[in-house]
């Protein structure tokens, strides 16, 4: 153009070189690149036109190409390759030493020597905490004994202003008059453990009248590891949690860390209450069993919300019947899902909750899941009924707990005692299950427990009393337990010593 300087010109178009100019890896002064041409232009030509056995790297003695890149040269070798079998994560070549890129590099006199693991250390896997316990670990090999707590730290707690106790492992008796704060000593260990209080709705609750803020602070180990969580309570704003100095996105993400199982009078809803009390205790159970599937019952929850969101649509001819069909189909997927990991859970329930009831009393004691998981079929052959009623009628979200003793359902023919055996026996029978299937026994929370039983049945409870656990019970009396327990707590109001 004319606008061009004078001393620009076009730059020639670069010509294919014939395969016998691929620089090889000898010392040839005339096979090195010109000195004149940048080393950042590619011979991208120069590679296209040599022939197929040397553009793959089977020509000795060719070699990469040190002036595609900026910077030092490097000195010319064999072009490595691997093998075909090598392509699933095959090994690096050895390359030359780099300073400042990290790696392996001898060490520096000047410098003390890098710590790193020993190589004859025994490494373990880690395993995130919504994994599933290995059915292959012996207990002996998964765990050394259970949770137990050995520090209880409370601030403006309850009615404990201030209170710091040594807690040993076994079974820990804490006695006392009632409202001497036993019940509060239990809660307080269940909010150190699993960041929420098994009776209170609110954290102004849990805080001592007058006050702001309360903390609960509890350490021990966890089978064989130390563990410490802190719960942070507040009236005005929601609680926090650490655990082993961590903060935590909630606190409730605690009980996925350590399992604790709670017995109050209030459980008794499980057996005495309706079909949606008992669904919520094996959905509970389920996600300490099979931490892996913990999450079904709010998919399956959030799937069903969907379907009966569009099916209320489709009745306000807000849309077409197609908008149901997606959230039918992922309603069969997630309920047979469901429903198979509960009837999982209950059948491995059910044998240590008939040996649990029949140590207790309660003989013939059974405990069974009832309802089937529905099909996509079976979904659109009940559309019309269900589109009627803006609801769905099928699934696990309708299912029940059946349990029985003796052939009587316990719920409308079951006595107040029997009942509350039934409830009891539950919460054994889980902590039996869990030991089991762990290695590790978790601590049990049992409030109240003794007041209905007979001597028979409190010498067959101290008998169920896991070994190598902790289990901290409640009573009016210091000599209600028939065994000698492995720490004696008395109570008054404010204040626990060591009995």
């Amino acid at each position: 153009m004319a606008h061009e300087s004078s001393h620009r010109r076009p730059v020639p178009e670069l010509q294919p070189a014939p395969p016998g100019e691929l620089r090889g890896g000898g010392d040839d002064a005339a096979s090195a690149a010109p000195r004149g041409r940048s080393p950042r232009v590619r011979h991208g030509a120069a590679q296209l036109s040599a022939p197929a056995p040397v553009r793959r790297g089977r020509a000795l003695g060719l070699s990469a190409d040190p002036g595609r890149r900026g910077g030092a040269r490097v000195a010319r070798d064999r072009v490595r390759r691997r093998a075909d079998r090598d392509r699933l994560q095959p090994g690096l070549p050895a390359r030359r030493a780099r300073g400042g890129c990290g790696g392996h590099r001898a060490a520096a006199p000047d410098q003390s020597t890098q710590a790193r693991a020993d190589r004859g250390a025994r490494r373990e896997l880690l395993v995130p905490h919504h994994a599933d316990p290995a059915r292959g670990l012996s207990a002996g090999d998964a765990a050394a004994g259970g949770l137990a707590v050995r520090e209880l730290t409370l601030r403006d707690f309850r009615s404990y202003a201030g209170l710091e106790l040594e807690l040993e492992p076994g079974v820990v008796l804490v006695s006392g008059p009632n409202g001497a704060g036993k019940t509060n000593l239990l809660e307080a260990l269940h909010v150190g453990t699993q960041g929420f209080s098994p009776r209170a709705r609110t954290d102004a609750q849990m805080v001592r009248f007058g006050t702001e803020s309360g903390r609960v602070r509890v350490s021990g180990k966890r089978a064989s590891t130390p563990f410490s969580a802190d719960v942070v309570l507040n009236a005005a704003s929601s609680r926090r949690a650490t655990l082993n100095g961590s903060w935590l996105q909630a606190p409730e993400q605690l009980r996925h860390e350590l399992q604790t199982l709670v017995f109050t009078p209030d459980r008794l809803a499980v057996v005495k209450g309706g079909p949606a009390t008992r669904r919520a205790y094996v959905d509970r159970s389920l996600g300490r069993i099979f931490p892996s599937r913990a999450q079904l019952p709010a998919e399956y929850a959030a799937v069903i919300g969907q379907r009966n969101a569009a099916l209320r649509r489709v009745q306000a001819s807000l849309s077409s019947r197609d908008a149901v069909a997606p959230w039918t189909e992922g309603a069969a997927r997630l309920g047979t899902a469901l429903a198979e990991a509960r009837r999982e859970a209950v059948e491995l329930l059910a044998r240590a909750f008939a040996e649990c009831s029949e140590r207790l009393g309660l003989f013939e004691a059974t405990l069974a899941y009832d309802g089937e998981p529905a099909t996509s079929e079976d979904l659109e052959q009940r559309l019309e009924l269900d589109l009627e009623r803006g609801t769905t009628g099928l699934g696990p979200h309708l299912h029940d707990l059946r349990l029985e003793a003796g052939g009587r359902e316990l719920r409308s023919y079951g006595s107040q005692g029997e009942q509350r055996i039934a409830v009891l026996a539950l919460v054994l029978a889980e902590a039996r299950t869990l030991a089991e299937r762990t290695g590790a026994t978790p601590l049990v929370l049992l409030d109240d427990v003794l007041s209905e039983l007979d001597e028979e049945r409190r010498l067959g409870l101290s008998e169920l009393f896991a070994a190598g656990g902790q289990t901290v019970v409640t009573t009016t009396s210091a000599t209600a337990l028939p065994s000698s327990p492995a720490q004696s707590l008395l109570v008054r109001p404010g204040e626990v010593r060591v009995a």
